[in-house]
C-alpha cells in the first residue's frame, strides 16, 4: 500500500469536461501485451517517462501530493505518445479504501468532524484514514475522480488499498466490523468499471494487492488486471516460502482468466534484481523493480525493456 507517498488530486472545484477524448480503436490498449512498465507516485517529469523505454507507465496525477502541482491533459498526451521511448498507456493512483487529507476533496471541517463513512487512521500513514467504502457518498467521489482521470486522458487506474475489505471484515474490529466488507470490495470496483466503461469502454482497472478477493469469480472477470508488491522479497530479504506459495495461489485465479499480472519488488542488489526478474518472468508476470520511496524513475540495465 503506497499511503502518503502517492495518491490522487480529484475533484478541482469546477465541472470536469464531458467532452473529453476516449481513445480511438488504434489506441486501445493490448494489456496482455505489456512486457514492461515503471510506477513513480512523486515528482515525475512528462519528458523523463515519454522518453523511458517503458511499455507503462504508473503514476500520480499531481507531482507531490498537491493541487498546484497537477498534471494537465497535455502532460498525459505528451507520455503516451511517448517520443523516442515508445508511445506508452498511462495508469494513475487512486486510492479506493483510504481518504487522504491531502486531497483536493478533503473538507478542512472533516478535521474535526469527519464524517460517518471515516474511519480511523492509519497509523503507518498518517493523514490516511480508512474509509467506509461501501457508503454512497465515498462511492461518489471515487466515481467523479474516475471522471477527472477520464478527462486528463489517463489509460487506467491503479487502484490502492482494495484491501480495505480485509481491514472492516477482521472480527478484531469488534462492534466496527462489517461482516461483508470484501464482497463490498467487490461490488464497489465492479461498480467503479462500469461507470468508468460508460464514458471509455477500454479503460483500464488494476487493483493493488488483494489477490484473496480473486475467490470471487465476478471480481476476477471485472478487473482489468492485478498489481501486487513484495511476491519474492520484502526489500532485500528473500520471503518465506509458504507466504510465497499462497500468494502464487492466489494469482493463479487472474492468470488463469488471462489477466495481466504487474510484479513490483524492491530490491536493489543487483543479483536479486536479476533473480527477481527471472522469477517473475517464469511465473508469467511483468516485473518492476525500484526503490520503496518510489520517488523516482528507476533504470535496471538488461531489464527495461
Amino acid at each position: 500500500m503506497f499511503g502518503c507517498l502517492a495518491g490522487l488530486a480529484v475533484l478541482m472545484s469546477g465541472v470536469t469536461s464531458r467532452a473529453a477524448e476516449i481513445p480511438s480503436p488504434a489506441a486501445v490498449p493490448d494489456w496482455t501485451a505489456l512486457r514492461s512498465f515503471a510506477i513513480q507516485l512523486q515528482n515525475g517529469a512528462p519528458r523523463e517517462l515519454a522518453a523511458s523505454p517503458f511499455q507503462m507507465i504508473v503514476m500520480d496525477v499531481n507531482r507531490d501530493g498537491t493541487d498546484e502541482t497537477s498534471y494537465q491533459r497535455s502532460d498525459i498526451d505528451e507520455i503516451r505518445a511517448g517520443g523516442p521511448g515508445g508511445p506508452k498507456v498511462v495508469l494513475a493512483y487512486l486510492s479506493v479504501g483510504e481518504a487522504e487529507n491531502y486531497r483536493s476533496y478533503w473538507q478542512k471541517a472533516w478535521n474535526a468532524h469527519p464524517p460517518e463513512w471515516m474511519g480511523p487512521e492509519n497509523p503507518e500513514w498518517k493523514g490516511n484514514f480508512k474509509v467506509r467504502f461501501w457508503e454512497p457518498p465515498w462511492q461518489q467521489l471515487m466515481e467523479k475522480a474516475v471522471d477527472h482521470l477520464i478527462d486528463l486522458g489517463y489509460d487506467g487506474a491503479f487502484l490502492d488499498v482494495v484491501d480495505a475489505g480485509e481491514f472492516w471484515a477482521d472480527e478484531d474490529r469488534g462492534a466496527s466490523r462489517h461482516a461483508s466488507a470484501e464482497r463490498d470490495m467487490v461490488d464497489f470496483v465492479k461498480s467503479l468499471a462500469a461507470y468508468a466503461h460508460k464514458r471509455n469502454p477500454h479503460f483500464g482497472l488494476f487493483p493493488n494487492g488483494g489477490e484473496n478477493l480473486g475467490r470471487f469469480d465476478d471480481y476476477v472477470a471485472a478487473v482489468t488486471g492485478l498489481f501486487r508488491e513484495d511476491i519474492w522479497y520484502d526489500g532485500n530479504h528473500l520471503n518465506s516460502a509458504s507466504d510465497l506459495d499462497d500468494t502464487l495461489r492466489a494469482l493463479k485465479r487472474f492468470s488463469a482468466a488471462k489477466k495481466p499480472i504487474f510484479a513490483i519488488d524492491y530490491v536493489t542488489k543487483p543479483a536479486l534484481i536479476d533473480d527477481f526478474y527471472a522469477k517473475a518472468h517464469q511465473a508469467g508476470m511483468v516485473p518492476y523493480a525500484t526503490v520503496r520511496a518510489l520517488d523516482k524513475l528507476t533504470i535496471n540495465p538488461g531489464h527495461d525493456r
